[in-house]
Parts: structure tokens; C-alpha cells; sequence
């Protein structure tokens, strides 16, 4: 299991956007980035972990961080 800080294997998933390809973790080689997990679009914590994001996006864009969404659920359902 990953622990904070330790570096993700690389990975391809599905973009939410239907006319957009697939994204890969290796295409980010070179940034800060934060993978969000959440199990499904609409749950009690995914709201509120998703509003710690949002409050704090302005810091987030000033560091140059790239947010990366990582759910197990239907890419449409979080358009």
C-alpha cells in the first residue's frame, strides 16, 4: 500500500470528457500532482473532500498542482 508522499505507479484511466483521450500518470512526469480518490460521484465525504479542494483551489493553482480525480465509478457520472 502507498503511503504519503510515496510515488504512484504509473497508470491510464478514463477521461471524464467522451471527445478526450485516456490520461496517463507518465504525462504529468515533471509536475506536482494529487491523486483525489473517491468510490462514487454524490457521497457525503466525496462532497466534503471535494470542498477542501474547491475552498483551496486558488493555493492549489498558484502551486502548480494538477488534481487528478481517481474513482472506480462511471466517467460520465462525474462530468
Amino acid at each position: 500500500m502507498l503511503q504519503v508522499g510515496d510515488q504512484a505507479p504509473d497508470f491510464t484511466g478514463l477521461n471524464q470528457e467522451k471527445n478526450r483521450d485516456a490520461i496517463q500518470l507518465s504525462d504529468f512526469i515533471g509536475q506536482r500532482v494529487t491523486l483525489y480518490f473517491f468510490p462514487k460521484s454524490g457521497a457525503y465525504g466525496c462532497k466534503h473532500q471535494a470542498c477542501g479542494i474547491r475552498d483551496h483551489w486558488q493555493i492549489i493553482q498558484e502551486l502548480l498542482i494538477v488534481v487528478i480525480g481517481v474513482s472506480g465509478g462511471h466517467a460520465k457520472s462525474h462530468q
